[in-house]
């Protein structure tokens, strides 16, 4: 096969009937991003709205302080899972000592974000990320209402 045809192989995958929302939109940049700096983004659009300080060090489990609020920052675009839309945020630890968790909702063409206490969050809501390995404390919360979100979600709407 020549180079050629790879080529053309890969501009017509790219583009796939499962993500036809994303066609042409304004924030698709996002999703070319390596999850890192997805994460980085994520962080600068929280300082950006909420103001605050960046951690000098990101491993002591929140991302921004916000007077006195730590601040867990976490970022998820729309994604299309067994054909549903469906928003996930990932790698929460309830272990982690932040005050506020700032969920970002990216779609295709806007953005919403929320600033939620910890106390309002229900215990139901977080779901083991790695199926039910106990012994990680990584979770993760995802909703398939990727328009109405969770009511103590909305509550918190910035």
């Amino acid at each position: 096969m020549p180079k050629a045809d790879v080529q053309l192989g890969l501009d017509d995958l790219q583009i796939t009937v499962d993500d036809p929302l994303w066609v042409s939109a304004k924030n698709a940049w996002i999703r070319a991003l390596a999850p890192t700096h997805v994460g980085k983004i994520g962080e600068s659009l929280a300082l950006k709205i909420l103001g605050g300080k960046r951690t000098l060090n990101n491993t002591i489990g929140y991302d921004i302080d916000v007077d006195g609020k730590r601040v867990e920052v976490k970022l998820s675009t729309v994604v299309n899972n067994d054909g549903r839309p469906i928003l996930i945020w990932r790698q929460i630890r309830p272990s982690d000592p932040y005050t506020h968790l700032c969920l970002i909702a990216v779609y295709p063409n806007n953005g919403r974000m929320f600033l939620v206490p910890r106390e309002v969050i229900p215990p139901d809501a977080m779901r083991r990320q790695h199926g039910r390995n106990e012994s990680l404390d990584i979770f993760q919360i995802h909703s398939r209402r990727i328009e109405s979100l969770f009511p103590w979600m909305v509550a918190h709407e910035l």
